[in-house]
């Protein structure tokens, strides 16, 4: 049964040493680290951060920031970012120095979408960090348990070939339990003893058996920094102290005689245009204004009754005006009248001459039936006589009674038509008479409408003439309104020149004057200065003013120190130099919006007086000179070459020509090229072919990153998926390689590769195997893995 509760125990300490990784929780991320080699040895390592989220999913695009260190001692170390690691998801990757044997912290600093966070990782020389993490599932981690749970299974079975039963209830009584966990107690109370009960600076055994205090530090630990050689344009400038200037000054004088009663403001105080800065006593003025006051309100009211009796007046005008409109209604109307009675005249005329003309005809058939009546008259007498004679028949005899008859009709039937059509030209001609009595009524009517316009236009004329004598007397009205407002105004001046005011936005710069003195016109009270804008002066050396332009760009700097420098422009030289000290002012403005500057304040302005174009420079920094030996032919520069190694560098020193300077960087001519990396910060004790090491630049890339170095690519193999667009980013780090430019022959795909300048190459991969690149001489040779 003893073996059985050994068992036991092995079981429950196998997952505690199986996941006991380095892990670390930093906010919302999850750090796992691990190094390579996975021991970690005395000296450089490679140390990979794996980053996850809460859920276990990779993250990456993240800023991974670390640095390793010995607790509580500073060895020049220096906070590296890590790099996104080729082909694996959410690892970043550094190079670390573990410098000596010992317990080292890992700071890392992330920032991402989830926040920023930062934890601490402890890890220590002789660790093993391949073993696996409670963080994630490993293969590895399985192994013990595997191999626990195997001998149990054997010994279960040994037992039972033996003839032995399993008391399940001996093995878990509360001896077994109690025995295991108080194992498990002693274990973790020795493991955090060992970790942070022991005394400051002591190591383990194994830590004190690696120990070489006299072991030199690893190579490339010389702390230093890189510049780059850079061709551009490049300004001189020369630096002078100036002073500020107020844009506008103005003095604050008086207009009026008066005691000064206020003045709040003292120097230094900010004012706005229009603001009042002083009063005088204005009392005598009072009652002088109270009553310019009631005679302006007097002309004002008498401008207003004339303004009233103008408007009557154009009143009467229109309604006048309209009253001739109506009358000259009348006189078309009467007119019209006038015009119908005539045609109706005409009218009746025309009837009396048709009703004439019928009478003749009518009394020519009066006289033809006349004429007939006669004849048949005549007739029946003879035919009587002849029928007395019995010469004619009683038939005859009745017919001719009977024809004469018919013609004593016809006649009396004509003599009535007559009458009729006497009576009808009565009738007419007096229509003709009543007609006439129209016109004449008719042309009555028009004269008298005609009278009645004329006297209508007499009547507007006399209104517009009052009219115009009520607008004069407006006009008169008016000019007395103005007379008593300029009299008004006149003794407002005078009290409103009692109140000094500014003319400009500024601050008080001298407070010449106190409360209580009486001035006089002219006496300046304070004085007040304009700082937006502010003139920026300074004056110049003579032989320097020769150089600079109105237009040259100006740098200024407060001489404590203070605030960021501006830049701006010349925007005034003085024509003339001062025959005693030999220079001329130079002037610049500024808009000064903060308020940065104030008057009287000393400033530096470094004031640009040439340039080159096209030039190579280098930071100022990397130029170096000799001991005792002075002079622009004897300065160099360290350049440093990249080794194959990452952060590895040989330098090599390069005599220079130097030229012109901005202070920050410095033309230079010699055996240099754009691009070549020269050393700025740790030149002082470099030798000839030395080893250092630097931060390499970091590059910003969407995709694999390949750097070629002496000894070929880095890394020489990508995989990447095939159908997605991909860019692959290239940048030579040392001349002395041949590939100076990037060649994938299968897509035809040829580019120069400046020094230390990224290059990317984008392509879309098919299904294919792998993809070659290479240099333009076919001897360094890389692949592209497509998945």
């Amino acid at each position: 049964m003893s073996y059985l509760r050994l068992l036991l125990l092995a079981l429950f300490l196998i997952p505690v040493l199986a996941f006991a990784g380095l892990d670390a929780q930093a906010g919302p991320y999850r750090v796992s680290l691990t190094t390579q080699p996975k021991v970690v040895p005395v000296g450089q390592a490679k140390v990979v951060l794996k980053i996850t989220d809460q859920a276990g999913k990779e993250l990456e695009g993240l800023d991974v920031r670390a640095i390793a260190r010995m607790p509580g001692m500073f060895m020049g170390e220096r906070e590296q970012r890590a790099a996104p690691a080729s082909g694996e998801p959410g690892s970043y990757a550094m190079q670390a120095a573990f410098s000596m044997a010992g317990k080292y912290e890992v700071e890392v600093k992330i920032s991402g979408p989830l926040g920023t966070a930062t934890t601490v990782i402890v890890t220590e020389t002789g660790a093993d960090t391949g073993v696996p993490s409670g963080g994630g599932f490993s293969i590895f981690g399985l192994i013990p348990w595997l191999v626990g749970l195997a001998l149990v299974i054997f010994v279960i079975i040994r037992m039972r070939q033996a003839g032995q039963s399993v008391n399940w209830k001996g093995a878990f009584n509360r001896a077994t339990i109690t025995g295991v966990l108080l194992l498990a107690v002693l274990l973790v109370i020795a493991m955090y003893a060992v970790r942070n009960w022991r005394r400051p600076g002591s190591m383990t055994p194994i830590e004190a058996q690696v120990m070489e205090m006299n072991t030199p530090a690893p190579p490339g630990l010389t702390a230093v920094e890189l510049g780059e050689v850079e061709r551009g344009s490049i300004t001189e400038t020369v630096r002078y102290t100036g002073q500020v200037v107020g844009f506008v000054e103005q003095d604050v004088n008086p207009r009026v005689t008066g005691v000064i009663i206020s003045m709040p403001y003292y120097v230094g105080d900010r004012v706005t245009k229009g603001q009042v800065l002083a009063r005088l006593d204005t009392s005598q003025l009072d009652p002088q204004l109270a009553e310019r006051a009631a005679m302006s309100n007097m002309a004002a009211e008498g401008v207003s009754v004339a303004t009233a009796e103008y408007q009557a007046a154009l009143q009467e005008v229109a309604e006048a005006r309209a009253d001739i409109a109506v009358r000259e209604g009348g006189v078309a109307e009467a007119e019209a009248m006038l015009e119908a009675a005539r045609q109706e005249k005409s009218a009746m005329e025309a009837d009396v001459a048709a009703m004439q003309s019928d009478v003749a005809n009518t009394l020519a058939e009066v006289s033809a039936a006349e004429q007939e009546a006669k004849f048949r008259t005549d007739e029946l007498g003879r035919m009587r006589q002849l029928f007395a004679q019995k010469a004619v028949s009683r038939s005859e005899l009745q017919q001719a009674e009977s024809e004469a008859a018919d013609a004593e009709a016809k006649l009396r039937q004509a003599q009535a038509m007559v009458r009729n059509a006497e009576s009808k030209v009565a009738a007419a001609r007096a229509n003709v008479r009543k007609s006439d009595a129209m016109i004449s009524a008719a042309q009555k009517r028009v004269r008298q409408a005609q009278a009645e316009v004329r006297a209508a236009r007499a009547a507007v004329l006399s209104k517009q003439k009052a009219a115009d004598a009520a607008r004069k007397n407006i006009s008169r009205e008016q000019a007395g309104v103005a007379q008593a407002r300029a009299g008004y105004q006149s003794a407002a001046a005078q009290r409103g020149y009692a109140a000094l005011t500014a003319e400009v936005d500024g601050v008080i710069t001298q407070r010449v004057i106190s409360p209580g003195t009486l001035v006089n016109p002219g006496q300046t009270v304070l004085k007040v200065a304009q700082i937006s804008p502010i003139r920026l002066q300074s004056n110049v050396a003579a032989a320097d003013l020769e150089r600079i332009r109105v237009g040259s760009a100006v740098t200024v700097t407060s001489r404590e120190g203070v605030g960021q420098p501006i830049r701006t422009k010349v925007t005034s030289i003085q024509p003339g130099v001062d025959p005693r000290a030999r220079t001329g002012v130079v002037e610049a403005l500024w808009r000064n919006a903060n308020g940065r500057f104030l008057p009287g304040q000393y400033v530096e302005m470094r004031i640009e007086v040439g340039a080159e174009r096209n030039a190579l420079t280098v930071p100022i920094e990397a130029v170096q000179r000799p001991p005792g030996e002075p002079g622009a032919a004897k300065a160099f520069v360290w350049v440093a070459e990249a080794g194959p190694d990452a952060g590895k560098f040989t330098v090599k020193r390069v005599e220079v020509r130097v030229g012109t300077s901005d202070g920050r960087r410095i033309a230079v001519s010699g055996d240099l090229q754009e691009g070549y990396q020269v050393i700025t910060v740790g030149a002082a004790y470099l030798r000839e072919g030395g080893e250092v090491s630097a931060p390499v630049a970091e590059v910003e890339a969407n995709g694999p990153v390949v750097e070629i170095t002496s000894s070929g690519y880095k890394p020489d193999s990508v995989t990447v998926e095939a159908g997605k667009p991909v860019t692959i980013t290239f940048i030579r780090r040392t001349e002395a390689t041949c590939g100076t430019d990037i060649v994938f022959p299968d897509l035809k795909i040829d580019k120069p590769l400046p020094l230390n300048k990224p290059v990317e190459v984008t392509f879309t991969p098919g299904r294919g195997s792998e993809i070659r690149f290479t240099c333009g001489m076919d001897m360094l040779r890389g692949k592209v893995v497509v998945r």
